[in-house]
């Protein structure tokens, strides 16, 4: 939570989730994600959203992994799975143990300096400003739908947003 990089984009995911549901008329429930976490608790959600998953053990990761299988839906943001217990960047590209579960590794990540404008273009045509930082996603399965591509910058055409099919999730 102290982080300087990732504590932002935690709190303001956080907070944007929390505001779309309530706009929504959406209950939601929060769940403390640990190791003690049984897959019994995680099947009683239809969703579970994970925002920033940024610290992950290779023992949560096939919890989740699991509860996809299963037929559980997971949303996961930025900078997820890249660091392991003891806050120390997995040697393998980023999102580390959920690489297999989301079928992407990321290729580059940037934060959005004070004069840059990125944008991403949605499938459906609309068109919107990235918010903050960016990860330049690699699709490595075919039962990927890419969902928003970049517009500008280098990464311009390059995968924003992602759904990925895994078991019966």
């Amino acid at each position: 939570e102290l982080d300087s990089w990732h504590a932002p984009y935690l709190k303001n995911s956080q907070l944007a989730w929390f505001k779309a549901f309530q706009y929504n008329h959406i209950s939601v429930d929060v769940l403390n994600f640990n190791e003690q976490t049984l897959l019994d608790e995680l099947l009683s959600y239809k969703v579970l959203i994970y925002p920033h998953a940024a610290i992950l053990t290779n023992q949560s990761a096939n919890l989740l992994k699991e509860f996809v299988r299963q037929g559980g839906k997971l949303v996961v943001g930025s900078r997820s799975g890249y660091k392991d217990k003891n806050a120390k960047p997995y040697m393998l590209p980023t999102p580390g143990p959920l690489s297999e579960l989301l079928g992407i590794t990321v290729e580059d990540f940037t934060k959005i300096g004070i004069n840059e404008n990125p944008r991403i273009e949605w499938v459906t045509g609309e068109v919107t400003k990235s918010e903050e930082f960016n990860e330049v996603l690699k699709v490595n399965r075919q039962n990927i739908e890419v969902l928003a591509r970049y517009k500008s910058a280098y990464y311009e055409g390059k995968p924003a947003m992602v759904k990925s099919s895994f078991g019966q999730g």
